[in-house]
């Protein structure tokens, strides 16, 4: 599709405008995670409850999304579980000790007849009580349907429940979703789980950086392989600034939203590295660094295409695909931006500036043997 025409730009002559606007960003974000004290995970990577309620009717999403955020839990995960048939809606909130406290009871109003002052902690909680433990629309079931995750633990039907999934139940119980509660569950997250899962992720994203070196060293040589991990992390860091500049959390559907940067973006450094190595056979008499812009210009016109249509899929993603898929689609339009832009001014000045230093010390090492020939003369 020749909607673009033969382009002539010199590339490499900007690359150090690229490396300011890259170190920029970084900078910016790095700023931004120390003044949040750290990167914001969600509740996959933290403590937190996890309730799954089911309605007797279809339940409208956004009426959940109303009812739990009027508690005060406005950075609720709610998305639909299980099959559609089945009516269940899935709600994930962040550890307890982060929820709104309770409104202090007036000490004055005390009950004079009170036996002692630990009596109140005797009082039923909501949906402990035998009656309502037996009711269906108030009944709590163990967590069955829910992965089995080492760490995490399911309350016992009536007890255990903390006060997060108290509030949440009694909500709903209530009707303020618009539909009557059949029964729920809830499961509780602990910090030894959010540790592995951050662990998890760590690894599985440095294996596949090491697995992609490898295999471009041995595709190419290993100073592509440097070139385009290098750039891979450049996409990662960068992207990672921009999620903290814009108040995103990292949550499993982000980690997924970044493996998928990293093959996008290495995909994209492959295809100009794959024009290099073809050039520099047919233009023999080219230097390098002409032959790096004749293969970014000759591959333009894909990127180019490829790039804009799938920034237009995840861009449509990021309008119109929801709260939940909020973050995620954000990872994707960043990603697809930043890895465009990472083969063009990262990875290829990478491979010329690698190149130029060789041919530096290759040429020192020629001048140095003469003079050390003349000196054991």
């Amino acid at each position: 599709m020749d909607f673009l025409p033969d382009t002539r730009i010199d590339w490499l002559k900007y690359r150090w405008w690229f490396a300011a606007v890259s170190v920029t960003v970084v900078v910016a974000g790095a700023f931004e995670v120390v003044r949040q004290g750290g990167l914001r995970y969600g509740i996959d990577f933290s403590e937190g409850t996890m309730v799954v309620a089911k309605f007797a009717d279809p339940p409208e999403i956004e009426a959940v999304r109303e009812a739990v955020s009027a508690l005060g839990y406005g950075d609720a995960v709610i998305q639909r579980y299980d099959r559609p048939e089945m009516h269940q809606v899935m709600i994930r909130v962040e550890k307890a000790d982060s929820a709104p406290a309770p409104e202090a009871e007036d000490p004055e109003a005390e009950d004079p007849d009170a036996e002692s002052p630990g009596a109140a902690a005797e009082a039923p909680v909501p949906g402990s009580s035998p009656e309502e433990a037996e009711a269906p629309e108030a009944s709590v079931s163990a967590m069955s349907a829910l992965p089995d995750t080492p760490g995490t633990r399911a309350a016992p039907p009536g007890e255990g429940i903390d006060a997060t999934a108290n509030r949440i139940l009694e909500a709903l119980r209530e009707g303020r979703a618009g539909n009557e509660l059949v029964s729920s569950s809830t499961e509780i997250v602990g910090p030894v789980v959010g540790e592995e899962l951050r662990r998890r992720a760590r690894n599985a994203t440095l294996l596949a950086l090491f697995a992609m070196l490898i295999y471009i060293g041995f595709r190419f040589e290993p100073v592509y392989g440097v070139g385009a991990t290098v750039a891979v992390i450049h996409d990662v860091v960068v992207t990672l600034s921009l999620v903290s500049l814009f108040g995103y959390e990292i949550s499993l559907n982000v980690i997924a939203a970044f493996m998928t940067l990293v093959g996008y973006s290495v995909n994209d450094t492959i295809v100009i590295f794959d024009r290099v190595r073809e050039n520099r056979h047919i233009h023999r008499r080219l230097q390098l660094n002409e032959i790096v812009n004749l293969a970014i210009n000759q591959t333009l016109r894909r990127t180019v295409l490829t790039s804009g249509l799938t920034l237009l899929a995840v861009g449509a993603l990021f309008v119109w695909g929801g709260e939940v898929l909020r973050a995620f689609s954000f990872v994707l339009v960043a990603g697809v931006v930043v890895g465009t832009y990472s083969s063009i001014a990262i990875a290829s000045p990478i491979v010329l500036w690698w190149r130029s230093v060789r041919r530096r010390r290759a040429a020192t090492e020629e001048e140095r043997r003469p003079r050390e020939q003349e000196a054991r003369v």
